[in-house]
């Protein structure tokens, strides 16, 4: 009796023992994959790849890689070369060349006048020529005419390949914005989008730091002075950026020839797409033309838009406001950038919280409060100095990107 009963003690013991081992071991890893669900949850809420399946999260990585990697970079030197003429401007161009405070602004009407002239025609193009080959091309051309403004003898040059450059500049912001929306599904797409504003923004910053950084160092270097030697180094930063654009771009999802994806990959770009009911892109005809004209959200976008564009970004005027106060050529092209660091980390705030949301009408509303304020106190001009400074980057306070993703979800 004692033997049975001390062996089927033992024996219960053993399975006590073992079960209390499996009962710890479950509870070592309870913790753990709910530290790994938090990690996870964590992640996702700035970078939603996190929480996608496997394949999907694949297929993301792929795309922000090759898709998202180029249009930023592109992007970004598209802004830097549209944007460098103030830089160069403030860092003795206009001493050398003789020009006149308005002469800068004819020079963003030059741009401006190509930017509209070419707009259209090159969308159209793009419905009958892959924009993989259409977009690299127009950017290794307009890197060509920003070399050249480092030769340039007076302003009648300037306003000649501004307009140019305008022309085919304007390929790229519609393009990059609906390819962007083609891939990508709503709770994807507001970051996606802001990344690709903040690089405009980033642009603009960079610029700052290269004039500051080429005056200092290169300014009289081979007889050139140190405003043509950004137009030369701008150019030659966006050719190779241009080459990559014909392997990294991968045109839409129904009409892809890109490598980096294969063909199980290219059908889970399409169900997606088909999931949130977007549909692929058609080529452009006068009926279709037409009758864009008489939807309610050609209106609403629009005019809301135009109205965002007069709220302007006072940081190229600030540039010139510095230069007025006998400011250092370094500070001129400096101080001006933490505006743009503000835009960057605002935007991408923006871009968080309408992704969670879905707000997108209501956060613009709200961003077009800060600019709004920032051009009233520019407006009343007679202010202290500190909130002067103030007016300059408060428009920054309300960058956002989130036109596009609305658009990319209403057309």
């Amino acid at each position: 009796m004692y033997i049975t009963t001390s062996g089927s003690q033992e024996i219960s013991s053993e399975k006590d023992v073992a079960k209390r081992h499996v009962m710890t071991q479950v509870e070592i890893r309870a913790p753990a994959e709910g530290r790994d669900k938090l990690w996870i949850k964590f992640v996702s809420f700035f970078w939603d790849t996190a929480r996608k399946g496997p394949e999907e999260q694949a297929l993301l990585n792929r795309l922000d890689f090759f898709l998202l990697s180029y249009i930023v970079l592109s992007f970004l030197i598209k802004t830097l070369d549209q944007t460098n003429i103030t830089n160069a401007y403030v860092s003795g161009m206009k001493e050398d060349l003789g020009l006149d405070g308005n002469q800068l602004n004819y020079f963003t009407t030059a741009y401006n006048m190509g930017y509209l002239v070419g707009s259209m025609p090159i969308q159209l193009l793009m419905g009958y020529v892959r924009p993989s080959i259409v977009l690299p091309a127009c950017e290794v051309v307009w890197g060509a005419f920003v070399m050249a403004l480092a030769g340039a003898k007076s302003a009648r040059y300037i306003y000649i390949f501004r307009a140019i450059i305008g022309v085919l500049e304007a390929a790229a912001y519609p393009a990059f914005a609906r390819c962007i929306g083609s891939w990508y599904k709503p709770d994807e797409l507001g970051k996606r989008m802001i990344l690709f504003g903040i690089s405009g923004s980033l642009a603009s910053m960079i610029s700052g730091y290269i004039q500051a950084g080429v005056y200092t160092s290169m300014n009289g270097a081979h007889g050139l002075a140190g405003w043509r030697w950004l137009f030369i180094i701008d150019g030659i930063i966006s050719i190779p950026i241009a080459c990559l654009g014909y392997v990294f771009f991968p045109d839409f999802p129904t009409t892809t020839r890109a490598i980096w994806l294969n063909e199980q990959q290219r059908a889970l770009a399409i169900s997606r797409m088909d999931e949130v009911g977007r549909a692929p892109p058609r080529r452009m005809t006068v009926k279709r033309y037409v009758m864009v004209w008489f939807q309610w959200r050609t209106h609403a976008y629009l005019w809301t838009n135009l109205m965002s564009g007069l709220l302007v970004n006072q940081l190229t005027y600030m540039s010139l406001w510095l230069k007025s106060l006998h400011y250092s050529v370094q500070n001129i092209n400096i101080l001006p950038t933490i505006g743009y660091a503000i835009a960057i980390v605002c935007s991408y705030i923006y871009a968080i919280i309408s992704d969670h949301t879905g707000w997108r009408w209501q956060l613009m509303i709200g961003a077009f409060l800060f600019k709004l304020l920032g051009n009233i106190l520019l407006a009343v001009w007679k202010i202290p100095f500190g909130l002067k400074f103030f007016a300059y980057l408060c428009p920054n306070f309300g960058e956002q990107n989130l036109f596009l993703t609305w658009a990319a979800e209403n057309f």
